[in-house]
């Protein structure tokens, strides 16, 4: 990606970096990557894969709410039907059956 976007763009070096740009880069390098990064590692050792694993299937159900709630974006029928579907489907997931004995 970076030898594309010195192709487009040409090098970074020579951009304008307004300090909103900058302090963009430093929150996505930083809070973004390194920080979810840690926390991920962070909750594997006190939960299960599955279940941590599943939480990343609630991130775009998360992010509709948030979008409706705060830019005001319209939320339809069918996001409503899909975000209850997921719902169901990380429950299923990370629900413990009693296995009998074979």
């Amino acid at each position: 990606m970076l030898g594309v976007a010195a192709l487009r763009d040409g090098n970074p070096l020579h951009l304008h970096w307004t300090p909103l740009a900058i302090g963009c880069l430093l929150y996505l390098s930083l809070a973004a990557s390194v920080g979810a990064t840690w926390l991920n590692y962070w909750l594997l050792e006190r939960m299960s894969a599955t279940a941590l694993l599943s939480m990343a299937l609630v991130e775009p159900l998360i992010a509709a709410l948030l979008g409706a709630v705060f830019l005001h974006e319209r939320i339809t029928l069918n996001a409503v039907l899909g975000g209850v579907l997921v719902l169901c489907s990380i429950f299923m997931i990370t629900i413990s059956f009693q296995r009998s004995p074979k």
